[in-house]
């Protein structure tokens, strides 16, 4: 008979979005992986915004003027600006997920991912972008069950309940002042 105890099991980058949340410690091991997933996306868009400004395709990561983006025209600085501002977001969301408080942000975050992915396919530059972002869409998906976890029956539910306990009605025995 084997007295041994099993070994716990072990969760890779790319599984473990799928583990079982028990305690705040493995939610907060998700929102971290999550985050991290969410930065890499937006590091991603901005090398992609910089290598696009700079008038490199990114399909044959050849230079060619024609790519590039006029920054001289209208609609050159709007699309400079639009990226800009979707940086921001990406960044924004990245801090909200990694405090733990971000499941919409987490859910908004994996479909930008999934949108990403799909033009991806479509242009036909699939190679290892699909790996690096099926591990990024694992990711997120467990901050979005951790933040939710965490929402639900983390720190902030147990502090919620301990400030009902103070704000309950008094006693109903004690003594009306009728003046």
């Amino acid at each position: 008979m084997d007295t041994r105890e099993p070994k716990p099991k072990r969760y890779t980058f790319l599984t473990a979005g799928f583990m079982p949340i028990r305690t705040e410690a493995d939610a907060r091991t998700l929102t971290k992986q999550g985050a991290i997933a969410a930065g890499l996306l937006t590091l991603s868009e901005l090398i992609g915004i910089v290598l696009s400004y700079f008038g490199v395709d990114l399909k044959t990561l050849q230079v060619t003027a024609a790519d590039s983006v006029n920054i001289a025209t209208f609609e050159g600085q709007l699309t400079v600006g639009i990226m800009a501002a979707m940086i921001l977001v990406l960044v924004f969301m990245t801090w909200r997920i990694a405090a733990g408080r971000g499941y919409v942000s987490a859910a908004l975050t994996l479909a930008l991912l999934l949108y990403e992915a799909v033009s991806k396919i479509l242009d036909r530059t699939l190679g290892g972008w699909m790996i690096f972002y099926f591990g990024m869409a694992v990711g997120l998906y467990g901050a979005i069950r951790a933040c939710w976890w965490l929402r639900k029956s983390g720190p902030a539910r147990k502090s919620a309940e301990v400030a009902a306990v103070f704000d309950a009605p008094k006693d109903a025995d004690a003594p009306k002042d009728e003046s």
